[in-house]
């Protein structure tokens, strides 16, 4: 489904774009039409990708990729176990924003990410980031790390390609980067939330 969205955006704005000299490239119109439809093309597939992967809970991309965010925190006192689901769950849920899922990923490393769920009555987006977390329990230590997502990265490159700077293909690429700054404000909340379940968990022991 995501492929045939691809070839779409890929004939309207590949084409539309290059035909009024507006690329991001000089180069022949026809030549920059046909490159646009190969990097819509490319998108969906990025696209189709890494939802796969995400959803299969793939280790090495949950855990691997380019860091665009990363903020270290240190904790008075921590519980010698792993904060909890439940605890991370409560601590970090929101009436409007979407929920976000932990899982674990090894012996002191959870994975984080926004759960897009277009049935839920909540604000829904395309994720820019995907988040890791680790815990260092000797230092009482937490860092959050965001990795870029591979979709988000494709359609940047596809749309300023097809756009050019104009005031389209610039509408474009601040939303992308409007939903990164949101999304690192919410890195933010959940590294205080982790911190904050960790350090309440380890008094009810």
């Amino acid at each position: 489904m995501s492929t045939k969205v691809a070839v779409a955006g890929a004939i309207l704005l590949g084409l539309t774009g290059t035909t009024h000299g507006q690329s991001l490239f000089a180069v022949d119109t026809y030549v920059g039409g046909f490159f646009c439809v190969l990097l819509w093309i490319g998108t969906g597939i990025v696209a189709s990708l890494e939802w796969k992967l995400a959803k299969t809970n793939n280790r090495r991309y949950l855990t691997a990729g380019i860091p665009v965010f990363c903020i270290e925190k240190f904790c008075e006192q921590v519980s010698s176990k792993l904060p909890s689901f439940d605890g991370l769950q409560r601590k970090t849920s929101h009436r409007i924003l979407p929920d976000i899922q932990f899982q674990a990923v090894g012996t002191d490393e959870y994975a984080f990410a926004d759960q897009i769920n277009i049935k839920q009555k909540k604000y829904v987006y395309g994720p820019v980031m995907r988040g890791i977390i680790q815990f260092d329990n000797e230092c009482s230590r937490i860092v959050v790390k965001g990795m870029v997502n591979w979709f988000p990265l494709a359609f940047a490159v596809a749309w300023m390609f097809s756009l050019g700077f104009t005031p389209m293909g610039l509408m474009g690429l601040s939303a992308v980067v409007a939903i990164y700054v949101y999304q690192a404000i919410r890195y933010f909340q959940v590294t205080q939330a982790v911190a904050d379940v960790w350090s309440s968990e380890m008094v009810s022991e």
